[in-house]
């Protein structure tokens, strides 16, 4: 699923509307934590549906054109565009700290439901799992964020059937079929039915133009279907608004956004781990600051098992030989010395002798799986160590 959000900059609605909008959506929320039972609430949707929520909803069609609800809960939250009770757009890294993380999606934080057709139900979510409590701050923001969806999606009050059935566009408003899209229980196939009609016809549905096919073999002549709108269980590049520029943009561009925001993430992880190197072992954390990712692969002489080593050290994934004195002088030169890695081209160089008797008498083959049997064996030893002090006892 690419949970990433487009770069062009939305059309915000008239101010007076927006606040009019917002007044409605605020006064139906929970005030505190005590309207959260067992991490949920329900909001009354009846003094919803007046003339201010139609008017947001027909400029939305409008401007935009129809929202599709199904691909909300995959949107990525901290790059989605939304705007305020004033009309400006909200900034929700700032306005949400607590649920906009650079990998969060709305379906990570919060689920909803029509219990019934003037009753929504919010399920507070917790990386995609229902949590029971929730602290007073992040019920605020989740009431906020709440609000905000509302407001800019003023169809999520209206009880439809966008998940429950796939989009067929077509210039025949009234024809007579249903296309339900592929479920649990049948993940391969969506089910054709026709209004009048007790039969159905199971569609393959691997992708939308194979599905596509399908359609117009199974109707005929009865609809002219000229398209499949973008559901998330046949497509992977979501499509939020149906209109008719929404495939402007060339998949170049996607692709540019999708990667910046993977760039962001690899930094937020390169930070974590010399967080974790510098808590774990600072003099390691110091030398492995002197060694920069891009001169690995300009050392001299280097072998290939040297510098998947020192990768796997400055990624915290394998750092047996950082507890030598020597090993860690030799970060603080300006090139790593070819002796280094001849010293270390030999599987568990570093061990002792003993160690070396264990680890080929255990049938271990890699480094890794060294690392892993060592630490096994030490946390034997010190349970047998605690359980024979209690028998003391």
């Amino acid at each position: 699923m690419l949970q990433v959000a487009g770069a062009d900059i939305l059309d915000m609605p008239p101010s007076g509307m927006a606040a009019s909008m917002h007044a409605l959506a605020v006064s139906t929320l929970p005030c505190s934590t005590a309207e959260w039972n067992e991490g949920g609430c329900v909001i009354d949707t009846s003094c919803l549906k007046g003339h201010a929520t139609a008017a947001l909803r027909d400029w939305c069609r409008t401007t935009r054109g129809v929202v599709c609800l199904e691909w909300l809960p995959y949107l990525s939250l901290s790059t989605l565009q939304l705007y305020d009770s004033n009309g400006g757009q909200v900034d929700v890294r700032t306005a949400l700290p607590l649920l906009a993380a650079p990998d969060t999606i709305i379906g990570d934080v919060l689920n909803w439901s029509h219990i019934n057709s003037d009753h929504l139900a919010f399920q507070a979510l917790c990386g995609g799992l229902p949590v029971s409590k929730i602290s007073s701050s992040r019920a605020a923001q989740l009431s906020r964020l709440i609000a905000l969806l509302i407001c800019n999606f003023p169809s999520i009050v209206y009880a439809t059937a966008c998940h429950l059935e796939l989009r067929m566009l077509s210039p025949q408003q009234d024809h007579p079929h249903i296309l339900t899209p592929p479920s649990l229980a049948s993940p391969t196939h969506a089910l054709l039915t026709t209004v009048g009609s007790s039969s159905s016809y199971p569609l393959l549905a691997f992708s939308s133009p194979g599905l596509l096919a399908e359609a117009h073999r199974a109707t005929g002549s009865t609809a002219r279907i000229t398209g499949i709108h973008p559901h998330p269980t046949i497509a992977r590049l979501g499509c939020l608004w149906v209109g008719h520029r929404r495939w402007k943009r060339d998949c170049k561009h996607y692709k540019a956004v999708a990667a910046a925001v993977s760039r962001e993430k690899g930094k937020v992880n390169l930070q974590q781990r010399a967080l974790d190197w510098a808590l774990e072992a600072p003099c390691a954390h110091r030398a492995l600051e002197r060694l920069q990712w891009t001169d690995i692969r300009r050392i001299v002489g280097i072998s290939s098992w040297g510098e998947r080593l020192l990768y796997r050290i400055k990624a915290l994934g394998h750092h047996g030989d950082l507890q030598v004195p020597a090993s860690l002088l030799q970060f603080y030169l300006s090139v790593v010395p070819p002796g280094f890695f001849t010293r270390l081209d030999q599987e568990f160089s570093w061990y002792q002798l003993h160690a070396r008797n264990e680890l080929s008498g255990s049938g271990v083959v890699n480094t890794l799986t060294a690392i892993l049997t060592l630490r096994r064996v030490v946390f034997k030893r010190l349970w047998l160590c605690v359980f024979a002090k209690r028998i003391g006892q």
